[in-house]
Parts: structure tokens; C-alpha cells; sequence
């Protein structure tokens, strides 16, 4: 397989099943400890042998960082974090409480977030603070106010961000790409993401 890596598991073992299981879309973790999001969310600090309910709302997407931080999104109450391996989330400030989708750790200390407005604005907005208590749009220059995002990836080798999201007026294009976080973005073709854009 050409630029990609695939990985065998001997053995499998399934876990959050039962009444509160379901499908899993996330997990992070840090060594033994960790979250994993789904319709419930769950925190486990024995590697995954058991899992705990753990949070009020359901998180749409982790941005981990190191030393137990992590960022978080819900759908209809904006951005939380925690500094402790999940034990304790805490609402922080962020432009808009409704309709944020996705946050992406870019650089140390600088973020990008995604989504769309209860209004139907659709958002990019970067935090250059390395708390994140300040977030700003970028121009966005090339970008339509059209296009609704609903992906985020930053290549941290590149420092290339690429966004996924569709719009009405293109429906053909469905992927953005900014070198400069965000301050200029061209659309990607549909056959395919160049072999330098591969992420971690």
C-alpha cells in the first residue's frame, strides 16, 4: 500500500457494551489514562480494561495535548478543558456556544476551531493565546462564506491545514488547504491529497 501504514491486532477485546455502549468515534489517551467519546462519554485510568461515565454533555471531538490537557467540543456548549487526565472538565470562553464541530491543536500554544452558527454562520476562528482565552477569525481569503466545515487536520510537519466540509455553490469542492493557519485558502482536487500531506 503506497503511503500507507496498516497494523495487525492479534487479539481484540470489546468494551463499553451493554445498555450504555455503542459506537465509539474517539479516544484519547495519555499512558493508562484516558476518554473515549461516543454516545456517552467514558474515562478509563486502567488502560482500558474498565470504563466510567464521566461527563454531563456529549463531546463532539478531543484535541489532546501533553501532560493530561485536552480540549474539547460540545455541540450546543462551545469548548471545555481539562489540566488533570479528564477528571475535571470546565467550560471556557469561546465565540460561539452553539454549533462548534471540531477544535485542532496546530502549534504549541495556537489552536483553529470549526463549525457552524446557530445563525448559520459558518466559523473558522484561531487562538494564537497559548490559554486560548482570545479567538480571532483569519481573513480567510480564498475560503467561501458558503463552505461549511466539518473537518479539521493540521499536518504538524507541513504545518498545512486541511479543511473538509461541502458547499451548496461547489459541490465539487470539498476540500481546503491553508499554509499560513488560515489566513489564505485554495481548494483541493477531488483526486486526491498529495503524498506531502500525509498527517501523524
Amino acid at each position: 500500500m503506497n503511503g500507507t501504514a496498516a497494523y495487525a491486532q492479534e487479539n481484540w477485546d470489546s468494551f463499553l457494551t451493554g445498555p450504555e455502549g455503542g459506537n465509539v468515534e474517539d479516544i484519547v489517551m495519555w499512558g493508562d489514562t484516558g476518554v473515549a467519546r461516543g454516545a456517552q462519554d467514558f474515562y478509563t485510568s486502567d488502560d482500558g480494561n474498565t470504563w466510567q461515565f464521566c461527563n454531563q454533555y456529549t463531546f463532539g471531538a478531543f484535541a489532546k495535548e501533553p501532560d493530561g490537557r485536552a480540549r474539547a467540543t460540545a455541540y450546543t456548549h462551545g469548548m471545555f478543558f481539562t489540566s488533570d487526565y479528564r477528571l475535571h472538565w470546565n467550560q471556557v470562553s469561546f465565540p460561539y456556544t452553539y454549533g462548534l464541530i471540531k477544535v485542532a491543536t496546530t502549534i504549541p500554544g495556537q489552536r483553529m476551531a470549526i463549525g457552524t452558527s446557530q445563525s448559520g454562520v459558518n466559523f473558522v476562528e484561531v487562538s494564537k493565546d497559548p490559554n486560548s482565552t482570545v479567538w480571532k477569525r483569519p481573513p480567510c481569503v480564498g475560503l467561501p462564506a458558503t463552505f461549511a466545515p466539518s473537518d479539521i487536520i493540521f499536518n504538524p510537519i507541513t504545518h498545512t491545514v486541511v479543511l473538509n466540509g461541502n458547499d451548496p455553490a461547489t459541490p465539487d469542492t470539498t476540500f481546503y488547504r491553508s499554509t499560513d493557519f488560515g489566513s489564505t485558502w485554495s481548494p483541493l482536487s477531488l483526486t486526491g491529497i498529495g503524498a506531502g500531506e500525509h498527517t501523524q
